[in-house]
């Protein structure tokens, strides 16, 4: 991704609560990257942001956004065995993963697989 405009592929998980559920029910979505910002959109919702550094192996990349009266904490990883990015959001209150994404180049056997 450095230096230039490339598009990334990929999947988003949104972990939503229910009154009538205790667990968590998981959204299915998909992940868009071109250059340093990020879609994930959902069936009912997108979460849209920019990062201002690229995410490697050794220096993850941490985002917050504010929504709807909460933050959400946004960390994004490389993980080159893979060759594809993963990122997982907290919302401050909350101990559980609201969100997980991953995402690759649009060839990634994983994604192919997916």
């Amino acid at each position: 991704m450095a230096g230039q405009c490339e598009e990334y592929l990929g999947r988003a998980t949104m972990m939503i609560t229910m009154p009538m559920s205790p667990d968590p029910i998981p959204i299915p979505g998909t992940c868009k990257v071109e250059d340093r910002h990020v879609s994930l959109h959902f069936p009912y919702t997108d979460i849209n942001f920019d990062y201002a550094e690229i995410p490697t192996e050794h220096k993850p990349c941490k985002v917050k956004l504010r929504g709807d009266g909460k933050e959400l904490s946004l960390y994004i990883r490389y993980i080159p065995e893979l060759s594809m990015y993963s990122g997982v959001g907290h919302e401050e209150e909350k101990a559980q993963p609201v969100l997980y994404f991953y995402y690759g180049q649009p060839d990634n056997a994983i994604l192919k697989s997916a």
